[in-house]
């Protein structure tokens, strides 16, 4: 994983982080990592990627620019890259899968709610993992998590208190909005200091994929479901919230892929003739069981709960492979995170 410390305006961060991960976004265009998208029309998407940031984040465009003139690449190949997290290229096996896990401050010795994430991914995206500290002036400062091909953030925490994690999951709907919900996360970061701030924000950002962003604050824990068209909040029930793949809300439940459906021919050979949401559908069950089994947790307990070699929690097999494991405390401003499940959590405080 590399660790970015980044300062300045919107351009200076964007041409430090591209300086920085040049070697690997090369490894990344001329290896065959990201082979899955070789059948898009290299000109034609890129430019409505570009117009989709020019329209709703113009903040996020400046960034992607200055980023591309860091690494010295032209910005058609890092959209391309960045197109990875659309739904209509992933539609049923999205880049990145995830657990979420939300305690209130009744289930932790903290006095907080916390808010847990193991992100899983591809074998081939493990090494293209960055950990941006961002330090600033004009906006709050931040910790943000994510893939070297995803032009957001998966997860972060920034010093008003504010923690986000994001779960995508097969797409379902037009995509118009062209904006990845990892941009989307990182907006909230930038701009939020609560969750109902945060809700109000997310539900004006067009979206071009479907997934789950969980909000947490000082004060409360909340997970928004997310369509291109729809959204649904769901809030915590005797202290937890579990969320994997597939939705929970009442409302939108009803519009997701039926739960009989298979993924199709084009899915890599590791899940052929698999149901989409069977390891999700376990998942949830098995993380459900487990963060009920205790009245209440401290650090120790749920980092070693979400980490444990038992159930499925944490994945070592499959397509999909845990790549990092995080636990967000927003009243405390920090995050615990661990790359590997052989190594042991860091504390990083914004």
């Amino acid at each position: 994983m590399i660790t970015i410390s980044l300062t300045g305006n919107v351009e200076t961060r964007g041409f430090k982080e591209g300086e920085a991960t040049k070697a690997i976004l090369e490894k990344i265009i001329w290896g065959n990592a990201l082979t899955q998208i070789n059948h898009l029309n290299g000109k034609a998407f890129p430019k409505k990627m570009n117009n989709a940031y020019s329209e709703s984040l113009k903040y996020e465009h400046h960034r992607i620019q200055a980023f591309s003139q860091g690494a010295v690449i032209e910005p058609e190949e890092l959209f391309r890259i960045y197109s990875t997290e659309l739904g209509e290229v992933f539609r049923f096996s999205p880049p990145a899968t995830s657990l979420l896990i939300g305690l209130s401050y009744n289930c932790f010795d903290g006095g907080f709610p916390i808010l847990c994430i193991n992100l899983d991914a591809p074998f081939h995206l493990h090494p293209f993992i960055t950990f941006k500290k961002i330090f600033l002036d004009e906006e709050y400062s931040r910790l943000e998590f994510s893939f070297i091909t995803s032009p957001g953030a998966f997860f972060g925490i920034n010093e008003a208190g504010l923690s986000a994690a994001l779960g995508l999951k097969p797409f379902e709907g037009d995509g118009s909005g062209f904006v990845p919900l990892s941009t989307t996360v990182s907006e909230v970061l930038r701009k939020c200091k609560t969750v109902d701030s945060a809700i109000k924000l997310i539900n004006n950002i067009p979206r071009g994929a479907s997934g789950t962003i969980a909000l947490a604050d000082s004060n409360e824990i909340v997970f928004v479901e997310l369509t291109p068209n729809s959204s649904a909040v769901r809030r915590e029930k005797d202290g937890i919230i579990v969320q994997t793949e597939h939705f929970l809300s009442e409302q939108l439940m009803r519009m997701d892929l039926p739960h009989i459906e298979i993924h199709p021919e084009t899915s890599p050979p590791e899940l052929l003739d698999k149901r989409i949401y069977d390891m999700s559908e376990r998942r949830f069950e098995e993380a459900t069981e487990i963060v009920k089994s205790k009245i209440r947790w401290d650090v120790g307990g749920i980092t070693d709960a979400i980490t444990s070699v038992e159930g499925l929690l944490y994945l070592t097999e499959g397509y999909y492979k845990t790549s990092i494991s995080a636990l967000m405390i927003p009243g405390q401003k920090v995050i615990y995170l661990k790359e590997s499940k052989k190594g042991s959590f860091i504390r990083n405080v914004v």
